[in-house]
């Protein structure tokens, strides 16, 4: 049954793939209860799987639970056999974190984060090339943790670890890594942004981005359901980073994102609609810095303000807040520009809540501002 969910998600079916995954766990939840020592490594393995499909199907708080109850079953198994079962609980935790990251839970996936690398750097050692994978998977995921809570030079440190395995390992097989690698490149290509003085795009982030984008369209050719998100997602990357540097192509590469991820949420709008919420609110920043299609960003907007308005189960409205903020933000810079001067005006006091409302979160509330 597993291998039949893993098909569906290749080809884009996240509901069957959630369907045949929950069947799964199930048939395995009840041989475990007869047979625990036969079985209870299977049940932790389907949970983590159920986690990812959860995930692709936007069920965030699902995704979540799935995940937490694998990491409990590894932890148990791990401490009776650390050998046979470390590799499990590492991947486990990598799900755990990054279901955390999605639902805005940062604390978590951070401490999630942090032990999955730790457990992969052990299991490393040996060398294996699927263990050195997966430690470059851990390592960049507690990257975009730690970019997501501002920690830009630690972030930085951990994914130029993750993109020098990834090269090394792209090297010699590049049909096997090579889109591991494409996913390296998007985020750092970010990274290097960041990590520049005056916030500009270095030369090098920017050829970082272009490579990254050319690999993926490259893929999307070959196998569009599995990898037509993650190129409309770096054409995303490519256009802001674009806009900041003030070079041409910014608006083709926003057009050509929030088409894709348009159609894609309109199919599945539990998987795909709050990162089109988000494109949409690149689409609205690229254009208005442009100048251009200033009614069309009006729509974009607009839209992305109906998405955040009904969250997800589990998702946290906290972190989505700064989002929130943004896209009002967008929208009245969009009617003024139109000489709408009165509606902006009162868009401008609709910001203003969600800045009273954001200053009085608690301090350790998620953010990514």
């Amino acid at each position: 049954m597993l291998d039949t969910s893993w098909r569906c998600v290749n080809a884009g079916l996240h509901r069957q793939a959630v369907d045949t995954a929950e069947r799964a766990v199930a048939v395995r939840r009840s041989l475990a209860r007869k047979a625990p020592a036969a079985h209870l490594p299977d049940l932790a393995s389907a949970l983590s799987w159920l986690g990812a499909c959860y995930s692709g199907a936007g069920r965030v708080r699902e995704a979540m639970e799935a995940a937490l109850e694998a990491v409990e079953r590894y932890l148990a198994l791990y401490a009776q056999d650390p050998a046979a079962h470390l590799g499990g609980l590492a991947a486990a935790g990598l799900g755990l974190s990054h279901h955390s990251t999605e639902a805005g839970m940062l604390p978590g996936a951070l401490r999630a984060a942090q032990v999955t690398v730790t457990s992969y750097r052990k299991l490393a050692e040996d060398s294996d090339a699927d263990h050195r994978v997966g430690l470059a998977k851990a390592l960049n995921n507690l990257s975009a943790v730690l970019h997501a809570q501002h920690q830009t030079e630690q972030a930085r440190e951990y994914a130029d670890e993750a993109l020098a395995i990834h090269r090394e390992l792209a090297a010699g097989k590049p049909a096997a890594h090579g889109g591991d690698l494409t996913v390296l490149l998007h985020n750092q290509s970010i990274l290097q942004t960041l990590s520049d003085p005056d916030g500009r795009p270095s030369a090098q982030a920017l050829r970082t981005a272009h490579d990254a984008v050319v690999e993926y369209r490259r893929l999307a050719a070959v196998n569009q359901a599995a990898y037509e998100p993650p190129y409309a997602q770096m054409l995303n990357t490519y256009a802001g980073l674009l806009t900041l540097a003030e070079a041409p192509g910014a608006l083709q590469a926003a057009d050509e994102a929030v088409t894709i991820y348009r159609r894609l949420a309109a199919e599945n709008p539990q998987a795909h609609s709050l990162t089109c919420a988000r494109i949409l609110l690149t689409y609205a920043e690229v254009h208005l810095e442009a100048r251009e299609s200033v009614p069309q960003v009006l729509e974009a907007v607009d839209e992305a303000i109906d998405i955040y308005g009904s969250l997800p189960d589990g998702a946290s409205e906290a972190f989505y807040l700064i989002y929130m903020q943004l896209a009002a933000q967008f929208k009245a810079k969009a009617l003024e520009l139109l000489d709408r001067h009165e509606e902006a005006g009162h868009v401008w006091a609709v910001v203003d809540e969600i800045a009273r409302a954001r200053a009085e979160l608690p301090p350790d509330a998620p953010s990514t501002s």
